[in-house]
């Protein structure tokens, strides 16, 4: 249970002008002493040790370690010096990562059954129960006769994002709670409450709004049909689900009929940055050569969060053509920004772009053959004529999948909860003998 809640919260501490800040997650702190309990019982033959459904996961994880190790190391060779930001957030946060997936690995090698689904039950409502909270004060707030009831609450504005310091990281966790919950209400045997799912798809529309990540929006547009094609024949929960999700899209219409400066979501300047990009495409001919197109287009863009990006994004491809096999070395990019705009600007925001300016082809080649491996091991894995072991797996691969999409547009690869889940998934056993935890 103290997982199930604790992947759930993380702060930035230590930010600066000068650094970016240092992610936390509150089982970061549980990962010493519960390692050193998990050790206690192996030693003891209280326990088992993971028992991997995939092969040479060791293997891979010691080959993951070898290329960021190598890359802090190129990092130093191409610039004289190791940005402090790689050796905590990034090397630092995989030695974290390794630990919290073979920590969900021992859980699901040796937990009961009632003991997954507790886990699962827990993660979801104490979810819930954050994104209820935020929302109503939210809404409550947005009427003269209420606003006056609440005190400034930082968790409690645009954007929202829980307790997860991150609105992206957040979206992720949403999207995760919703293949979970949805999955599980088609079960036969239910192991939450339909109320849970209604109330669930009644927020989403405010979440979405008061979220504003697009990638999650788009995540979700993928996810929840597959999901809904997935248990077709069960059209009559469907409709109940469609229909609670069309109440939702009503109330926050009619909360925010005359308050349309409060939708701030798919706004002209969200969609601005397509709107330049376009033009920049259509006209090829008529864009000055001696000025970087994304950098003209992160010059007309309003929002600041996609003319940031764009200004990344050029620095990036720039890095790329100079070291494509190898990469720069793990935090180079925040040095190349310090010397070339003289300040550092941001990471790059998208997982394989990032792998492959640091860590380059190599890099990234074996990260995706990991992540390959992982989807191949819980495709199969969902094959069984156990109801819920074929839940859980299949609500893991819609997680999955959300992951990935959102990678493509977001660094949210040490999202923690994510890691724990592929740990648990690749060595879920729900044994009943005299192992069980």
């Amino acid at each position: 249970m103290l997982c199930a809640i604790g992947l759930q919260i993380q702060i930035t501490l230590f930010s600066s002008p000068t650094y970016i800040g240092l992610r936390v997650n509150a089982t970061d702190i549980l990962v010493p002493a519960a390692g050193l309990a998990i050790l206690v019982t192996l030693l003891r033959r209280k326990s088992l040790w993971p028992e991997w459904k995939m092969k040479h996961v060791y293997l891979w994880l010691a080959g993951i370690t070898l290329i960021l190790t190598l890359a802090l190391f190129n990092s130093w060779l191409s610039y004289g010096e190791i940005n402090r930001w790689a050796i905590t957030n990034k090397f630092g946060g995989w030695i974290i990562l390794m630990a919290i997936m073979g920590m969900g690995a021992w859980i699901g090698t040796n937990a009961r059954r009632e003991h997954i689904a507790l886990f699962i039950q827990t993660f979801l409502y104490t979810a819930l129960a954050v994104l209820f909270y935020e929302l109503l004060v939210i809404v409550l707030r947005s009427f003269e006769t209420t606003a006056a009831w609440f005190k400034p609450d930082p968790y409690a504005f645009y954007p929202i994002d829980g307790f997860m310091a991150n609105r992206n990281a957040y979206g992720l966790l949403i999207l995760s709670i919703f293949s979970f919950s949805t999955l599980a209400y088609f079960l036969k045997h239910p192991i939450i409450k339909s109320a849970y799912c209604y109330t669930l798809y009644f927020l989403l529309p405010l979440f979405l709004v008061f979220n504003g990540s697009r990638a999650t929006l788009l995540a979700l547009a993928v996810i929840a049909p597959a999901i809904f094609i997935l248990n077709r024949n069960q059209i009559r929960k469907c409709l109940y689900l469609i229909l609670c999700i069309v109440l939702g899209t009503i109330f926050t219409l009619c909360v925010y009929a005359n308050k349309p400066d409060k939708l701030i979501i798919l706004t002209r300047n969200q969609l601005e940055v397509i709107a330049e990009a376009t033009k920049v495409t259509a006209a090829p001919a008529e864009a000055p050569t001696s000025t970087p197109a994304l950098v003209e287009i992160g010059e007309n863009v309003t929002y600041p969060g996609d003319s940031m990006r764009l200004t990344i994004l050029q620095d990036a491809l720039e890095m790329i053509s100079q070291h494509p096999v190898i990469g720069s070395g793990l935090g180079s990019m925040l040095i190349y920004q310090q010397q070339k705009h003289g300040e550092v600007i941001n990471v790059i925001d998208s997982t394989p772009v990032w792998i492959l300016v640091e860590m380059g082809v190599i890099g990234l080649a074996v990260f995706t053959l990991f992540y390959w491996r992982v989807v191949k091991t819980f495709w199969t894995a969902r094959k069984t004529d156990d109801e819920f072991i074929r839940m859980f797996y299949t609500a893991l691969l819609f997680v999955v999948l959300g992951f990935t999409f959102m990678c493509l547009f977001h660094e949210i690869m040490y999202t923690r909860h994510m890691w724990f889940l592929i740990g648990l998934g690749l060595a879920l056993k729900m044994r009943q003998n005299e192992y069980a935890a």
